[in-house]
């Protein structure tokens, strides 16, 4: 349950962007804000610089994430109550295209980790701090080396996102003065976690938390990143299959994913409720239900 409070700040944001035309959809049933890559480095600025008051919990939404929550109430839950959620897989990107929503782009989590790493070179605030994945410290360093301007103020991977390690974890985050935080625990847990511990974070000065799951290894070299070719035509997850071919019966989501989209999209022609407007209020009933 979320405490209701008199004043949030998330009602603001949500102003921001019912003014900015920023329009919640689904896609299968899971949620979806349907914004450009500008509007969401517009949300992460107005954070970071003071002019939206709170923290930013923003989600990157893959196909992975869609089939979890249509069969756990709680992460769906969890994943609607993350203030900005952007299109992250392909096939989300195209399930999209498919029910014809309008004003949606793809924006991948290391892009995105690409864009927070320039943003805190400028920012006012204090830095990128980096939690999980198999080794936070290299990725730091490697984050540091790309973005030399960047402000890279701490890293752990010995954590866990089991709550019992919650008070520790953010100790370190909150020594390092960070303002981003970039959450590598991988899917459900980084996004429960983040909900979880939403107010403490807001309480010791981060203004924007992302999960970004396996990206972190690729900052580390633990993982290889897919060549540029196959990332503009939405081949990552073959190349993760070819190098991680355990991975196999988590892509197997891929499939009743893709059947279930198409025949929506057959059926329907538009089976993608739109919801409006994003209310703090409406996240808060939800998670009191």
């Amino acid at each position: 349950m979320v405490a209701d409070r008199e004043a949030d700040p998330r009602a603001e944001a949500a102003a921001v962007s019912a003014r900015a035309g920023h329009t919640r959809a689904t896609i299968l049933g899971v949620p979806v804000d349907l914004a450009g890559r500008q509007v969401v480095r517009d949300r992460i600025h107005a954070h970071l610089g003071g002019q939206l008051a709170g923290m930013l919990h923003l989600l990157t939404l893959n196909p992975e994430y869609v089939m979890a929550a249509r069969a756990d109430s709680s992460f769906l839950a969890a994943i609607g109550r993350a203030d900005l959620i952007v299109c992250d897989g392909i096939g989300t990107f195209v399930a999209a295209r498919l029910a014809g929503l309008a004003g949606i782009e793809r924006y991948t989590g290391v892009e995105l980790i690409d864009d927070l790493a320039r943003f805190s070179g400028f920012s006012e605030q204090g830095g990128v701090f980096l939690l999980g994945g198999r080794d936070a410290d290299a990725a730091s360093i490697e984050l540091g080396k790309r973005f030399p301007a960047a402000r890279v103020c701490g890293a752990w991977s010995g954590g866990h996102p089991d709550p019992v390690w919650d008070d520790e974890s953010l100790q370190r985050i909150e020594a390092s003065g960070a303002s981003i935080l970039l959450v590598g625990y991988g899917a459900p847990a980084q996004v429960f976690w983040i909900d979880r511990n939403r107010e403490r974070l807001e309480g010791i000065g981060v203004r924007v938390a992302v999960g970004i799951g396996g990206a972190l290894d690729y900052l580390s070299g633990h993982a290889k990143p897919a060549p540029p070719l196959l990332r503009r035509v939405g081949l990552e997850w073959l190349w993760r299959l070819m190098h991680e071919p355990w991975r196999w019966k988590r892509q197997l989501r891929l499939l009743p994913f893709a059947l279930l989209a198409v025949g929506d999209a057959i059926r329907t022609r538009r089976t993608y409720r739109i919801l409006g407007p994003v209310s703090p209020d409406d996240r808060r009933q939800d998670s009191e239900q």
